[in-house]
């Protein structure tokens, strides 16, 4: 068996001025990201991201048992012992979300965001809480990508959200030098 470290990302807090600041070897963007749902899909990618609102994934929320019981949200059902089906929910719903600038789904992204972080462990844990040990790092990254995808359309809870990451990121690898993140290929 191969095992190697996934180094954690930086989840794209390279924005905030304030971790720019304490970091001048970095250089500057060339280009700036776009905020969220800046572009509005049209003809073929509107009708498609529509179909997708008002369809099966645009309801998941409502009705998959995985999604709306989610041990990321205070529920007991997951189909695997890592958690994920929440965290590739919301991945996908952030800007589906935005991107039709959909009152329904950003709803859903309000409520899901504003219970994660609001339960995140007082050791920086964010997610389900496991026994030490058996903690895995693979569904915080589609969690922290969709939340970081999210930081710019968040108005009033941007400085929450920032400091919910940087207090998990340095409990995520503790968790890798401990081997307890390690991904066997």
């Amino acid at each position: 068996m191969l095992y190697f470290r996934l180094p954690l990302l930086s989840l794209g807090l390279w924005t905030l001025p304030a971790l720019a600041a304490a970091h001048d070897t970095l250089l500057p963007y060339v280009f700036e990201p776009l905020p969220l749902g800046s572009i509005k899909p049209e003809g073929w990618l509107y009708d498609t991201m529509r179909s997708m609102g008002d369809g099966l994934a645009g309801h998941q929320f409502d009705f998959y048992v995985y999604v709306r019981n989610s041990t990321w949200i205070g529920g007991d059902k997951e189909y695997s012992e890592l958690a994920e089906s929440a965290p590739y929910w919301f991945n996908y719903i952030v800007p589906l979300a935005y991107g039709l600038d959909d009152a329904r789904l950003k709803l859903q992204v309000k409520q899901f965001v504003e219970y994660v972080i609001a339960h995140q462990g007082g050791d920086g844990w964010i997610g389900p809480h496991v026994p030490y040990g058996s903690r895995d790092l693979w569904p915080r990254f589609p969690f922290m990508l969709g939340l970081t995808v999210r930081i710019p359309s968040s108005q009033g809870m941007r400085a929450t959200i920032a400091e919910k990451i940087h207090l998990a990121t340095p409990r995520g690898r503790s968790e890798l030098r401990q081997d307890s993140g390690s991904c066997d290929a």
